[in-house]
């Protein structure tokens, strides 16, 4: 890579922090660490670099320049809370439904229900493609019919005995790519039932979601937002809101503001 496009690269980088420094600050320090590795800066003058860096790219009135924000994607979370059948319509009305499946494990309660409304055609199509769950492995279904989601996502998690955050970040990465490779502007999550997560609480779960999204997000070029729907019951909520807000993660996935709470 020439060093002019490394510059550019790394000026764009910066950008990027510049503008998400208030709402993620792991990302900041990935994105940081990410930059310094791939110019070869050597650990003891990645700090200084950076900064100096950050000033010449920061222009006079404080802010990041216009063409480096204008590249950028944004995620809008948004939580859907319901119980039974009323769960139904959220999982329908959506471009891009994400439906995770354990190995040796049967679709959820509520996605049977769905799948039940649309005349099998999810359990049909894990039959017919032998799809066992395995991590990473995955197929999209487009649905062209009233009362369905337009698209579901069907992605393996697994063992139930090896399920942890990296399975829910690797689920949440591979749904974001399939949306933007689609166009699509919206994605929604059920979240799973507690026996699936084990003890990754609800605080975890969602900040890994949004970690991860914004992770992908900065990978991708282009202009525009794309909302990232959860569905949950209404209990859990205000667990989810605070995930979403949360700053800190512990080796376990789990949310450490939880345990700074109690």
């Amino acid at each position: 890579m020439a060093g002019s496009e490394l510059g550019a690269l790394g000026r764009m980088l910066v950008g990027w922090c510049t503008r998400i420094v208030e709402e993620s600050p792991r990302v900041i320090d990935y994105l940081k660490l990410q930059l310094c590795q791939l110019l070869g800066i050597r650990r003891g003058t990645q700090a200084s670099w950076i900064h100096s860096l950050s000033q010449k790219h920061v222009n006079g009135s404080g802010s990041v320049d216009d063409e480096i924000l204008e590249v950028m994607m944004k995620a809008k979370f948004t939580l859907t809370t319901s119980t039974n059948k009323p769960q139904l319509q959220g999982m329908t009305a959506t471009p891009l439904l994400i439906v995770g499946k354990l190995q040796a494990v049967g679709l959820g309660s509520h996605i049977q229900s769905l799948d039940h409304n649309l005349g099998g055609a999810i359990s049909e199509k894990v039959q017919g493609l032998n799809f066992r769950g395995e991590r990473g492995e995955s197929f999209l279904l487009n649905l062209d019919q009233e009362g369905a989601p337009e698209n579901v996502m069907v992605v393996g998690l697994g063992s139930l005995s090896k399920f942890d955050h990296n399975a829910i970040q690797q689920v949440v990465e591979m749904a974001v790519d399939a949306a933007i490779a689609k166009g699509l502007t919206k994605i929604t999550f059920p979240m799973p039932p507690n026996r699936q997560t084990k003890d990754i609480n609800l605080r975890g779960q969602a900040n890994i979601i949004r970690l991860a999204v914004e992770k992908k997000l900065l990978e991708h070029k282009g202009r525009g937002e794309i909302e990232i729907e959860i569905l949950s019951a209404p209990q859990a909520k205000a667990q989810l809101e605070r995930g979403l807000a949360c700053k800190r993660r512990g080796p376990d996935g789990s949310c450490c503001d939880e345990k700074k709470a109690k």
